[in-house]
């Protein structure tokens, strides 16, 4: 009989403890690297089997191979340092600090694992003021997934690169990618052309003329190109005229290309309660879904909403009453109930993944189980979660999540009164509750504000109906939030529309949507707002709707679309 044994993990990690203690005592080491006039002596068999490059520097015909010291050009001692203890014990300690230095030392020494841990931790350390430098590293190193990554960010935060600035600093080739990639995410054409302006002013000395194939300027009116360039601050009469004779050489060529698709948006729609067109029995749905919003300026009429069901795997909880944010390319879909269970459960989807049955995975679930409450993102780590209730438990409570730690954190700030079913915004780094149900489970017409800053919580200005399970959606342009339906006291849906103007902290009454709605799905683009699905009233028996309609926020005019392919209730959405 033969049975073949492996080694314990205690066993491993003995061997790797022995190792390490060996190297640093120094018994048995019969090598040293000299860097920089210090000395790190070391075991050469154990470096042979480290990596290619020492296996070929200790093991072929090199005049190295038979001395008993090595000096090492082109690394810092403490990189080496700390890349020789990871030889002998497998740990390593990455910080924003070493990062760099580590990625391009482990690339020199071919330690793969190394190299695969910074850019791991490179990809999630992607903000505006770095992108730029990470993906110039990982294009000289052939980091292809870090490239990957830092070019994704870009497209969608490309808004932010102008903004800031950063748009200057960006390589040639690599802004000719971008603004190439027809899922480049931004508000309107006009950026592009924007993007490019700021960067010839600060790089005239190269071409760029070859930029502006990719400018859609059938998208942007000649008033704006003048605009722009007033606003910029180009003030050389010739190279205004050189820049206007470019644009007018390219603008004879327009061929009615269609907008982008990073223009057209992507709404997710996850979870809720509800059918598909075909189907006469609701049920929890765990599909995932993909919202195109087309707009037509030309032809009100033509607007439309088209939902697709993303293939592959789904969720493993069914849920509505959940809510959903975005970090990054992540989704998180929190919270929420099945009828029997209220969750404190996470699932993250992958808006980036390519393989079908590897969208979905569990995250760390929230301390509190909580159902119709407040979730938002106030940057690309963080996640704040506020009030709903556990069954006949209302909750004031709020929790914080950091995506770099994954931990729940419970804050040791409450919202004024325990409130579940009430619309949760963020606005100029404030978190803004609206309306909900009170301990009484009465609609309430309060607007809370929380400052996550100081964790200080007020009330504001009241709006003009209670309402619960309404929907919002915010204009940060102009500062102003939106709420849609929800129920009244007597469980019946409204149609009944308020915005919040910051300026004053006024709500103002508008125009009524066309159908009751209790939780709708809403979202923004542009002028337009997107209103579909909910409920009519609370009743068992009450209809789930399919029906959509537009609001235009600067004509105050709601426009009915089409119908969509679900009937849909206490789902949650998010713009990507």
């Amino acid at each position: 009989m033969r049975v073949p044994y492996t080694s314990s993990t205690s066993q491993i990690n003995k061997f790797l403890q022995n190792l390490n203690d060996y190297l640093d005592s120094g018994i048995y080491c019969d090598l040293t690297f000299i860097i920089a006039y210090e000395k790190f002596p070391c075991h050469r068999i154990i470096l042979a089997s480290a990596s290619p490059y020492f296996q070929a520097l200790l093991t072929h015909r090199f005049k190295e191979n038979d001395l008993n010291s090595i000096e090492l050009r082109d690394i810092e001692p403490q990189i080496f340092s700390l890349l020789l203890h990871y030889i002998y014990s497998g740990k390593i300690d990455i910080d924003n600090n070493n990062v760099h230095d580590i990625l391009i030392a482990s690339d020199m020494l071919q330690l793969d694992e190394v190299a695969q841990f910074c850019c791991h931790y490179l990809s999630i350390s992607l903000n505006e003021t770095n992108v730029i430098d990470i993906w110039k590293i990982a294009d000289e190193l052939g980091c292809s997934s870090l490239k990957e990554n830092a070019e994704h960010y870009i497209l969608t935060n490309f808004c932010n690169l102008i903004k800031f600035n950063i748009i200057k600093s960006i390589p040639h080739n690599l802004l000719i990618k971008i603004i190439s990639n027809d899922d480049l995410i931004i508000d309107n054409e006009e950026q592009v052309l924007e993007a490019i302006l700021i960067w010839y002013y600060h790089n005239h000395e190269q071409s760029f003329g070859q930029l502006f194939d990719s400018v859609r300027f059938e998208y942007i009116s000649k008033e704006h190109q003048k605009k722009i360039l007033h606003q910029i601050g180009f003030e050389n009469p010739s190279i205004i005229h050189r820049i206007e004779q470019v644009i007018t050489n390219r603008e004879c060529r327009i061929n009615n290309s269609p907008v982008r698709r990073g223009m057209r948006q992507t709404c997710y729609l996850f979870g809720g309660y509800g059918s598909n067109i075909d189907d006469d029995n609701s049920h929890l749905l765990t599909a995932s879904y993909r919202c195109h919003f087309d707009i037509n300026d030309s032809s009100p009429s033509s607007h439309s909403i088209e939902i697709e069901q993303i293939p592959g795997d789904e969720m493993r909880y069914p849920r509505m009453h959940h809510q959903i944010a975005a970090l990054g390319s992540f989704i998180y879909t929190v919270g929420g109930e099945d009828g029997d269970n209220i969750f404190n459960s996470v699932e993250i989807f992958d808006s980036l993944s390519k393989v079908h049955n590897e969208k979905w995975r569990q995250g760390n679930s929230m301390i509190t189980p909580r159902c119709n409450f407040g979730l938002v993102s106030l940057d690309s780590t963080t996640l704040y979660a506020l009030g709903g209730h556990i069954g006949a438990d209302i909750t004031s409570s709020i929790e914080m999540f950091n995506s770099q730690t994954g931990q729940w954190i419970v804050l040791p700030y409450k919202l004024k009164s325990p409130c579940y079913g009430f619309a949760c915004v963020q606005l100029n780094g404030l978190i803004i509750c609206i309306g909900g149900s009170c301990i009484f489970n009465l609609p309430v017409k309060t607007t809370e504000i929380f400052n996550p800053r100081t964790g200080q919580s007020y009330l504001c200005t009241d709006m003009n109906e209670a309402r619960t399970l309404c929907s919002a959606c915010i204009d940060d342009e102009h500062e102003k939030i939106y709420v849609f339906g929800g129920a009244d006291a007597n469980g019946n849906g409204l149609r009944s529309v308020e915005a919040y103007n910051s300026s004053d902290c006024r709500w103002y009454k508008l125009p009524s949507m066309l159908f009751n709605r209790i939780s709708p799905c809403v979202y923004r683009i542009g002028y337009y707002i997107f209103v579909f699905g909910g409920r009519t009233s609370l009743a068992h028996n009450s209809e789930i709707l399919n029906t959509a309609e537009i609001y235009h926020i600067e004509k105050k005019t709601w426009i009915r679309t089409n119908d969509v392919p679900i009937h849909i209730y206490g789902a949650a959405t998010v713009l990507r």
